[in-house]
């Protein structure tokens, strides 16, 4: 079916283009308040030049056995796939994607406004899920790539506001093996965080202006993050609440102006740097946290550097392997229920409480160079 120009004037005024056979192909469709029904046994595709818009409406639902490819001006959207093929949306104002699930075939969807997402899915094996808004925030309450490569399987938000979970329920709000958030007004907040789900599991998170970011993370494999940066003020919080190692395998996690809090249930393995600026600095790793198995171990890689600025730095684990270097003009405390392995710190102040022993992990170099010891406490 070739569509030039249907419109549907008045109230209550729906469109309603099907085909037993074939593609439909449109250049415009228009129901101005009410609902475009475009149901296709092959593909449903754009037949003018980007970015003049196929279909205006208040909703659009949108059913092919092909691909979906569109420009819209809607307030609401349905577009489900049943066989192979990609969805694709241009959308010129903000709009709610109520179910956009492809069968087997990419998601990838920009709005010129908030973007609200009720339920965005691709399935099949290494089919990826893009959301991006030009002016305005990306909400979410449940984005899937349901396929299981590790190179793939990818979901990437870049916001021009902020990425933020409708509701505060529990519930994953991103799926998949690996995840890309980009935002200017923060990711999730500290009262209520982005919870995400991997299962080959590498996390990217960049904020590129003042606001937080907040995740609470479960994999099916261990966690890797290789970015996180916050450059206005704010905070880095992300806790894998899954029993698996949580790696800092980024070369550098930092904030302009804020704290990092970084927690693990399993061990905490920091791999790169981290550095937290300005006048709300300072850094807080947990290994073993709760519900713990008693057996989190807190690495710091040789070569790695943390640097928790004048906000000081506080390290939590049943274990812990300092073979990398601790700075702090602020306070140093250290806690490990087990034995500690210590290569060089720095740091105002310091109060260790080790249930083990202390070990020298550089030789002859000084371990400490410490402005007061508060408190040195071994079992």
């Amino acid at each position: 079916m070739d569509v030039t120009n249907v419109e549907a004037k008045g109230t209550g005024k729906d469109v309603t283009l099907e085909t037993t056979t074939g593609d439909i192909v449109t250049k415009v469709v228009k129901a101005l308040s009410d609902v475009v029904n475009l149901i296709s046994v092959g593909a449903i595709s754009d037949n003018n030049t980007n970015p003049t818009t196929n279909v205006t409406s208040s909703d659009l639902q949108a059913s092919a056995g092909g691909l979906i490819d569109l420009d819209t001006n809607v307030d609401s959207v349905t577009a489900t796939t049943s066989a192979a093929g990609d969805i694709t949306l241009r959308e010129t104002g903000s709009v709610t994607l109520t179910d956009v699930t492809s069968f087997d075939g990419n998601v990838d969807v920009t709005a010129d406004g908030q973007m609200d997402v009720t339920n965005v899915e691709a399935k099949g094996t290494s089919r990826n899920v893009s959301l991006t808004t030009t002016t305005g925030d990306v909400n979410v309450n449940s984005v899937t790539a349901t396929g299981t490569s590790a190179t793939a399987d990818k979901i990437t938000i870049n916001s021009a506001g902020g990425i933020f979970e409708i509701g505060a329920d529990a519930a994953a709000d991103l799926s998949a093996n690996i995840i890309d958030v980009t935002a200017v007004s923060g990711i999730g907040t500290t009262a209520n965080p982005i919870e995400m789900n991997f299962t080959a599991s590498t996390l990217t998170a960049s904020n590129n202006g003042a606001g937080d970011i907040a995740i609470d993370a479960t994999s099916a494999d261990a966690l890797s993050l290789t970015s996180a940066t916050v450059t206005g003020a704010g905070k880095i919080v992300i806790n894998q609440t899954s029993n698996q190692d949580f790696n800092i395998d980024a070369a550098n996690i930092t904030t302009s102006n804020g704290s990092i809090t970084l927690t693990s249930v399993s061990n905490l393995n920091v791999n790169g740097n981290i550095t937290a600026g300005g006048s709300n600095s300072g850094v807080t790793l947990t290994a073993d946290a709760a519900p713990s198995n008693g057996s989190g171990t807190l690495t710091v890689a040789a070569g790695a550097t943390v640097d928790g600025g004048s906000g000081g730095i506080v390290l939590n684990a049943a274990s812990s392997n300092i073979a990398g270097t601790l700075l702090t003009s602020g306070p140093m405390n250290l806690t490990t229920s087990g034995d500690m392995l210590l290569r060089f710190m720095t740091a105002g102040s310091l109060n260790m409480n080790v249930g083990g022993s202390i070990n020298d992990a550089n030789g002859d170099i000084n371990n400490l160079s410490i402005g007061q010891l508060t408190q040195l406490f071994i079992l």
